[in-house]
């Protein structure tokens, strides 16, 4: 089976694979995803879905990093032209001087400007679709998890989009 979706959806369909939907205690007291256990041949299926749409998540990744690195580097530079046209004023702590540095790159045009850019191109890759394949025994195993998932936590609103993405590639209906 040929697949062509998002990262989104992508993301949704390893979260559902890998959690049950359900909240138990962890350890430390802390709420976390209760994991999902699946049988030998199951448990394959899974790992053959992670491992699939494994180039789609690195190409993903890479990207956003790109990006990080981009808007990082930016930040540095311009955080050392304010560092050295603002110095530090007699007495005024160190957390001060940075907090009055980071706001002063945090309006400056430029800065700002190139995040606007950066967030738009973020905007268009979560919309890229990425094709690779699976057998039917994985979308079987995906479709299943995808629906035990939906009857026991149900989704959230920003999946809404992921969830009907991933209804129309597999044939579900609600």
């Amino acid at each position: 089976m040929q697949l062509s979706l998002t990262i989104n959806a992508i993301n949704l369909l390893k979260h559902t694979l890998i959690h049950t939907g359900s909240k138990e205690i962890a350890p430390t007291g802390q709420e976390v995803n209760s994991l999902r256990t699946l049988n030998g041949e199951d448990s394959s299926q899974r790992r053959h879905f992670i491992k699939n749409s494994e180039p789609a998540s690195k190409a993903h990744d890479e990207k956003i990093k790109e990006f990080r690195e981009e808007v990082e580097k930016m930040r540095k530079e311009k955080a050392e032209k304010f560092e050295e046209e603002n110095p530090k004023l007699e007495g005024e702590k160190d957390e001060i001087f940075k907090r009055r540095i980071n706001t002063m790159v945090g309006a400056d045009k430029e800065f700002t400007e190139k995040m606007q850019e950066i967030n738009k191109a973020v905007g268009e890759l979560l919309k890229v679709k990425y094709e690779f394949e699976i057998n039917d025994k994985t979308a079987g195993v995906v479709k299943k998890c995808f629906n035990e998932y939906s009857e026991s936590a149900g989704f959230l609103n920003d999946d809404d989009e992921g969830v009907e993405e991933i209804c129309v590639a597999f044939g579900i209906t609600y």
